[in-house]
């Protein structure tokens, strides 16, 4: 039976924010700013160096922690709606797919493989790529970090695999996560709860102990369900339970298990950040996830859903050295994006890029 009243009414919500000490420089929101100091916006991702925004190489446009707070975003892919010249779309309860415009319908895989999902836009976190090992592309529900970690996105506009590689085709989204500037506590934190049980929670806490020591850690755990029980069968084209779907390889039951469940993920993460002086810096970052999500499948010409889970861990590591920069990422785990046995993609893979 389909639910009256799904996830936008929320029954409970309440947001933390509070620091030690306030900055002593007052933030200014992107409305409040002159057209000359828009187009001085710092910005890294056009060509891995801190430039103006008028000056970038490419297309790109920036959203920053506040924008994303003050729309009411509750996902990272939420907040992509903001920047022009993108496409999200929410393929159903909690799971989106997002695009650069005009290219959104490069499908660049197989029939056989997951079709919903865009593998030429690069997705970054602190320049690290979390791009999906099995077949490219970005499952943002496996994404470690929540909402309350963003300092802020950057997003490329076009072909850009000359700096970043085979999967930055489209573009790339790159995402810097926030760092407390003051000494003492700073804090967010965000529940939302509503009568379908549906929960949407994150936390960020950093301590700064003096100038140079600065750590962090970050808590995600997002549940949502589906409103219906009961697929939409291509070939009868009618509702119907989970049964009667057709598939050629696998069960139903295998493909999606809890038929309720769109989204279930849970993300942790550890900051640390040290600067020596101002020749010497370094990052330190790490973080565990756990997702599982319900997802559009083609399978015979008929689109059933499947489950996807992904296991992860990762270390990300950089550093800044008498103007030499470094980075080494570590990432481990285990990934289905097919919702069959035997389809489970066990990966380890190390960069390290000067």
């Amino acid at each position: 039976m389909l639910r009256a009243v799904i996830f936008f009414i929320v029954l409970f919500s309440f947001s933390l924010s509070f620091s030690q000490e306030e900055e002593k420089e007052e933030v200014k929101s992107a409305y409040d700013l002159t057209l000359a100091e828009l187009m001085h916006v710092k910005v890294f991702s056009a060509s891995k160096e801190e430039e103006s925004i008028s000056e970038a190489p490419l297309s790109i446009s920036v959203i920053t922690r506040e924008e994303i707070l003050n729309a009411g975003c509750n996902s990272i892919v939420e907040a992509l709606r903001l920047i022009p010249g993108t496409i999200v779309r929410q393929t159903n309860t909690g799971n989106f797919d997002f695009h650069i415009r005009g290219l959104d319908n490069v499908l660049p895989v197989g029939e056989e493989l997951t079709l919903g999902t865009n593998s030429i836009t690069l997705v970054m976190i602190d320049n690290r790529p979390v791009n999906n090992y099995f077949q490219g592309g970005t499952f943002w529900e496996t994404l470690p970090i929540g909402i309350s970690d963003i300092e802020k996105i950057e997003v490329i506009r076009g072909p850009a695999s000359a700096l970043y590689g085979p999967n930055a085709v489209a573009g790339v989204v790159s995402i810097t996560t926030r760092k407390t500037k003051e000494k003492g506590i700073d804090a967010i934190g965000d529940v939302q709860y509503d009568i379908n049980s549906n929960l949407i929670s994150n936390a960020s806490i950093h301590y700064r102990f003096n100038d140079k020591l600065n750590i962090g850690g970050s808590f995600k755990k997002n549940i949502l369900y589906r409103t219906e029980e009961e697929y939409y069968n291509y070939n009868k084209k009618a509702y119907t339970d989970r049964d009667s779907l057709y598939f050629l390889s696998g069960t139903p039951a295998g493909r999606f298990p809890d038929k309720l469940n769109a989204v279930d993920a849970y993300g942790s993460n550890l900051f640390i950040d040290y600067t020596a002086n101002d020749k010497i810096k370094v990052n330190l970052s790490s973080g565990h996830q756990k997702s599982e999500a319900q997802r559009i499948y083609v399978d015979n010409q008929t689109t059933p859903f499947s489950t996807n889970t992904s296991n992860s861990s990762y270390l990300n590591l950089n550093t800044e050295t008498y103007g030499f920069s470094s980075q080494f990422s570590y990432l481990t785990g285990v990934q289905n994006s097919l919702g069959m046995r035997g389809w489970e993609y066990d990966f380890i893979t190390t960069d390290f890029v000067t």
